[in-house]
C-alpha cells in the first residue's frame, strides 16, 4: 500500500495544512476546532501504520513537519500527548 506521490492531491493537501499551521492562527484553528482535532489524528494514525519505505518518507516527513508546528501551540501539544499513535 503505497502513499500518494509527492505531486498528487492528497500530498498537496498535507503540504497546505503545515503551511496553515506554521501560523499562530492556523495552530490555535485546527487545534481547536472539532474538524481539526479529528484531522490531525487522522494524521497521527497516518503517520503510525505507513510503511517505512522510500516511497513513503515524503508524506512521512510533510506529516512530521505539521505535527511539528502543531505542537508550538499549548492546545496543540495537549491534543498529540493524548494521541495514542504517537
Amino acid at each position: 500500500s503505497d502513499l500518494p506521490s509527492e505531486s498528487s492531491q492528497e500530498s498537496q493537501f498535507v503540504i497546505f495544512l503545515c503551511d496553515i499551521a506554521a501560523s499562530a492562527y492556523g495552530r490555535e484553528y485546527l487545534s481547536s476546532c472539532h474538524k481539526g482535532q479529528e484531522l490531525l489524528k487522522n494524521m497521527c494514525s497516518v503517520l503510525a501504520t505507513a510503511p517505512l519505505s522510500q516511497g513513503c518518507a515524503k508524506i512521512k516527513s510533510l506529516i512530521l513537519m505539521l505535527l511539528y508546528n502543531i505542537s508550538i501551540n499549548q492546545k496543540g501539544l495537549t491534543l498529540l500527548r493524548s494521541e495514542p499513535d504517537l
